[in-house]
């Protein structure tokens, strides 16, 4: 059991040189659009929404890292019932792996914060799910990349009245990346 535990330990003091064979990361900023798969949100709020992400990947090992991403998604829209304006906040965060450096393809768990908002309710709640995505990535200059993403997000709600929103669906990014 100890030696089990010193093996663990020096992997993990190891881990920090692992980037040494290439680079260290990227930290990117994107701008794209996800389209909802559910009639509900379609019907409020029209069928795509623009977003935007900060993602921070750390490279483990030879084209394979970390990945956490945070973004933001506003829908505006009006009620059928009441006609009042109403909007849509969702703020997904998603932490992965990326395999791959030039095209890549990459998954992880998504936790969602989403409001919905008007002048006589305020709503919000919390919902987690999954991401997979892919995509391509170009070397512009020395440290900088452009890269385009394509990903689906599942995230399912069920309300208090026992509806099931689907929150995800289709996305795609273009981003800017910075490679240190």
């Amino acid at each position: 059991m100890k030696n089990r535990r010193g093996i663990l330990a020096a992997l993990l003091l190891c881990l920090p040189l692992l980037p040494l064979w290439g680079e260290t990361g990227s930290l990117s900023f994107s701008v794209g659009n996800q389209w909802s798969q559910d009639g509900y949100v379609k019907d409020l709020y029209g069928v795509n929404s623009l977003r935007y992400n900060l993602e921070l990947q750390l490279n483990l090992w030879k084209g394979i890292g970390l990945f956490g991403r945070y973004g933001r998604a506003s829908q505006f829209g009006k009620t059928s019932l009441l006609g009042e304006e109403t909007e849509l906040t969702m703020d997904p965060a998603v932490v992965g792996l990326k395999v791959g450096s030039t095209v890549f393809v990459k998954g992880g768990a998504l936790w969602m914060h989403f409001r919905e908002k008007s002048d006589r309710f305020d709503f919000k709640d919390n919902v987690q799910g999954w991401y997979a995505g892919g995509g391509v990535r170009l070397k512009l200059f020395k440290p900088v990349a452009l890269a385009v993403e394509g990903g689906y997000s599942w995230a399912d709600y069920e309300n208090s009245w026992g509806e099931t929103l689907k929150l995800g669906g289709a996305s795609t990014d273009i981003s800017l990346v910075l490679i240190f």
